[in-house]
């Protein structure tokens, strides 16, 4: 009996713990990663941009949404000729 109480303690220890810490790793997102900035050559765009800087390990596909979401870019079309982009560093 009194090892049952001991395990049902250890669990809802344990369980509190991890809860504490996924809470706490939730509210503090991850930091933007440091970043180059790119300026838009003529008829360049954003997936010309993204395969001068991907890696071979990175989907290009995530790249060019990675870099329409740092941009705040709603259309990748729209690039302007000396339109500065910021390129995250691997």
């Amino acid at each position: 009996m009194r090892a049952c109480k001991i395990r049902r303690f250890a669990f809802l220890f344990l369980s509190a713990g991890f809860l504490c810490a996924a809470a706490a790793q939730a509210s503090f997102p991850d930091p933007m990663p440091p970043s180059a900035e790119v300026i838009v050559e003529e008829h360049q765009t954003l997936w010309d941009i993204a395969a001068q800087h991907v890696g071979d390990d990175t989907d290009i596909r995530r790249y060019v949404y990675d870099l329409q979401q740092i941009n705040h870019i709603s259309d990748p079309g729209m690039l302007h000729p000396g339109q500065i982009i910021r390129i995250p560093r691997p």
